[in-house]
């Protein structure tokens, strides 16, 4: 015996409706105009609907105005930029900065990129004094911070570690100084503890 579905019954019952629910509503987190199903967020909000709303899926007018708010800083700031992830920050040291969501602590996790070594991400834990206020506030204070990097670390020495410009490098090989031989990348070498100025290599071939 052949099956045959009864497109009748399929389409008066739609199990799968909102992948063809094209209707124009509102973004869950910034209230902006978005088209899709009950529930959609624009391309900026979304990584941030879950960790941000958690089960309630409901943003109050504070919210709402704070994301606004952060997404006029965001589209009106040079190197910086929403991603499919979170907020890509280029700061005024030329480091690159990533903000993504957390479902824990402070709701967001920043990951640094050097862009010249292919280093592995690692993170930093930088957090905007704003705990009052509505959560796109405190990324908006945090992408700015990120964004002028070389002006806040004078008073954030945590920033200030891991600026380029703060990074030691051998004087003979130009490849930046770390303390340990673990997790090593093209660019990075380990300091020589005969000389704080060289690499292990360097201090080791150099001629006496």
């Amino acid at each position: 015996m052949i099956f045959e579905p009864n497109f009748k019954i399929l389409s008066s019952y739609h199990p799968m409706k909102w992948m063809i629910d094209d209707k124009e509503r509102k973004c869950v987190l910034c209230d902006e105009k978005v088209r899709g199903p009950k529930g959609a967020s624009c391309y900026s909000c979304s990584p941030w609907v879950d960790s941000v709303l958690g089960s309630s899926g409901i943003a109050n007018k504070e919210l709402s105005k704070s994301f606004q708010w952060l997404k006029e800083i965001v589209t009106g700031t040079e190197a910086v930029r929403f991603t499919n992830d979170g907020i890509k920050v280029i700061g005024s040291s030329s480091q690159l900065y990533e903000v993504l969501p957390d479902f824990g602590g402070h709701g967001y996790n920043i990951k640094l990129r050097d862009r010249g070594m292919n280093w592995e991400d690692c993170g930093i834990c930088l957090v905007a004094d704003c705990d009052e206020l509505p959560f796109g506030d405190e990324l908006v204070a945090l992408v700015l911070a990120l964004h002028n990097d070389i002006l806040v670390a004078k008073d954030v020495p945590l920033l200030g570690m891991v600026l380029p410009s703060s990074r030691i490098k051998c004087k003979k090989c130009d490849r930046i100084l770390v303390g340990r031989d673990d997790n090593l990348r093209d660019g990075v070498a380990t300091q020589s503890r005969g000389d704080s100025s060289l690499c292990k290599t360097c201090n080791a071939i150099r001629s006496d």
